[in-house]
């Protein structure tokens, strides 16, 4: 077989490999409060047409384009009918299609490197477990790698056309999340860092004969590229101009975002927690996970930073190496001094470690023999593979909504959709059906996913804090109020005589949720069920 049709039919095999793994029973896992977020905001661009940014809240919208045309495919005659499944498609697609762009890499990282990295992003546990999620960090790092690979593109071939590919995924970049400022700081910090000190602005790569042309790109074609990818970023984040003036507020959201990173208890970790998760975790009561495999090859890797002949003798090039050494280190020190952590934010610094312990297994295999050796060592790194790949399947599948499992943060218990199967049989059995109205009365905001597992209600209101003497009549008269177990003692006083408490449903670890049913709709309805059929 030709190396070209070799080449692509392995990059294929391990993009099918990235799909088994993220495809299969995208709808198991009760969508995590970030992702309901996320799918009501969606409601307005698929009722309305209609795209409004928000500094406060929500990101950008590249993840709702995404999911549009793939949630129309679906037939769903309305956003009530849609399910968790038909969103996360989107974020699966692209977490697999981030394997296509490897090979564009292969002068940079030696082909060795571009294979074994594409092959540990493919089964990295936190790779796969958040390809799962309706949330922007799959979709910025996706664009992220391709800016990467059309930026070196560029570099290795002076064609305007790979720059303008690089311009449109960082316009992507911006338009995705707001912290995409760090990811292009370290990246603008990662090609100063790594740009040739010669003269005439070229090196040769001996590595493929090629010749490092746009070392020092032309300031035109910067400026092209500049434009457009603020075209690109203004076009999505004023919902394709149905929003002119939206764009603007991408200013205002950093006075939101830096009082949570810096002022707030709520998510506050240590400086070590992202590597702390990735290197070695066992939460009580539950296994080992870790990732350790990656950062071994990683450092193997990162020598060829500091010493070029070893990355030449694996096919890489020594300024790509640079970049991507020092893109990942300024990248992992600016998210660990961040207090305010969540567990998908590690996967923009993440990426970096990837592409290192690709390089680092390209650097192995050209260390040792042809032959036996060679061959020790690759099987040595397919049992590597092979364990990333099983925790991925264990955390991904059998750990999804499991507090012992690694990346599951926060995350809502099967209990929801207890509480949105019953009040969807009620609304049913009700006469006033998708109008029967609905009241949520909770200590604090955090009451998602709840809007999402309600959506099938056209009248729900919410009630958070102190619940006020006025609105005794509004819940009285409600035909389903749900409340934190906080509010037990009060709703009893005011609502005994005129709602039935049914029971307790987990939403979240350690938080309850009461469900109260007038009277008039829970006695004819409990007594229905009890009929012989």
């Amino acid at each position: 077989m030709r190396p070209e049709a070799a080449g692509i039919a392995t990059t294929l095999l391990i993009l099918a490999v990235a799909l088994v793994l993220r495809l299969p029973h995208l709808g198991d896992r009760p969508f995590h409060g970030d992702e309901a977020v996320h799918a009501v905001k969606f409601r307005e661009l698929w009722e309305r047409g209609r795209y409004e940014y928000d500094p406060n809240e929500h990101h950008g919208p590249t993840i709702y384009y995404a999911a549009l045309p793939l949630v129309a495919a679906t037939g769903r005659a309305s956003f009530a009918e849609t399910q968790e499944a038909d969103f996360r498609l989107a974020v699966a697609l692209m977490g697999a299609a981030m394997v296509l762009l490897f090979p564009l890499l292969r002068e940079g990282l030696g082909a060795r490197g571009a294979f074994w990295a594409a092959l540990f992003l493919t089964v990295s546990a936190p790779f796969v477990f958040y390809s799962r999620y309706f949330i922007q960090e799959m979709a910025l790092v996706a664009f992220t790698l391709a800016l990467i690979a059309g930026g070196w593109r560029y570099h290795i071939s002076g064609r305007i056309v790979w720059l303008m590919g690089a311009a449109v995924a960082a316009g992507l970049v911006l338009a995705t999340k707001e912290t995409s400022v760090l990811t292009l700081a370290a990246l603008v910090l990662a090609w100063r860092a790594s740009r040739s000190t010669r003269s005439d602005g070229c090196q040769d790569n001996p590595a493929d004969g090629t010749r490092d042309v746009a070392l020092r790109p032309r300031r035109l074609h910067l400026g092209l590229a500049l434009l457009l990818a603020l075209s690109v970023a203004y076009l999505l984040l004023s919902g394709f101009l149905s929003h002119p003036l939206g764009p603007l507020g991408y200013f205002e959201t950093y006075t939101p975002w830096l009082h949570r990173a810096t002022g707030t208890e709520l998510h506050r970790h240590p400086w070590h927690y992202y590597l702390s998760l990735l290197a070695w975790q066992q939460p009580k009561g539950g296994p080992v996970w870790t990732e350790l495999f990656v950062f071994v090859l990683a450092t193997v890797g990162l020598v060829a930073a500091f010493s070029p002949k070893v990355g030449k003798r694996a096919g890489a090039h020594p300024g790509f190496t640079r970049f991507v050494l020092v893109y990942t280190l300024a990248l992992t020190v600016a998210y660990s001094l961040i207090p305010y952590k969540t567990p998908w934010n590690l996967l923009s610094f993440y990426l970096g470690f990837l592409l290192l312990a690709g390089l680092g297994a390209g650097i192995l295999q050209s260390w040792v023999q042809p032959g036996a050796p060679r061959t020790a060592v690759t099987v040595l790194l397919l049992a590597g593979v092979g364990q990333l790949a099983w925790q991925s399947q264990r955390a991904t599948f059998d750990y999804r909504d499991d507090r012992t499992g690694p990346y599951a943060y926060a995350q809502p218990l099967r209990g929801v959709r207890e509480i949105e199967q019953r009040v969807n049989e009620l609304a049913e059995f009700s006469p006033q059906k998708d109008k029967t109205v609905a009241q949520v009365v909770f200590t604090d905001d955090y009451h998602w996913p709840l809007p999402w597992y309600l959506r099938r209600l056209r009248h729900v209101g919410y009630w958070t804090g102190k619940v006020p003497a006025e609105a005794e009549a509004h819940l009285t008269g409600t035909p389903i109020v749900l409340s934190s177990a906080e509010y037990d003692a009060e709703l009893t006083t005011r609502l005994q005589a005129s709602h039935f408490m049914i029971g307790f449903h987990s939403l979240r670890p350690g938080v309850l949720v009461q469900m109260w049913v007038k009277n008039e709709l829970w006695e004819p309805y409990i007594l229905s069920r009890s009929r012989p059929r």
